[in-house]
């Protein structure tokens, strides 16, 4: 179980998760997609911990608007977070 304190905590967690996601995809390669694909399932964790699950899918159509360039990414993107 994770513990994430408070939700203000989880909040402040999300949005430096955010940044570390887009420093990890500027390297533009399949081994940092994972690392972001990892990241990015903690944050999914986060988002269900405050019950904002389309928030989290809200953020995963952001980046793939965003990021659409990268075919590699959104594959794998799309394998990890189907359904």
């Amino acid at each position: 179980s994770l513990c994430w304190g408070s939700a203000r905590r989880r909040r402040l967690a999300l949005r430096a998760a955010r940044t570390v996601v887009l420093d990890i995809l500027s390297a533009a390669n399949k081994r940092a997609y994972a690392d972001a694909l990892m990241q990015m399932k903690t944050m999914r964790r986060l988002y269900e911990r405050q019950q904002d699950t389309a928030g989290f899918a809200g953020y995963l159509a952001e980046l793939r608007t965003t990021h659409r360039a990268k075919r590699s990414f959104i594959e794998a993107l799309d394998t990890a977070f189907a359904g």
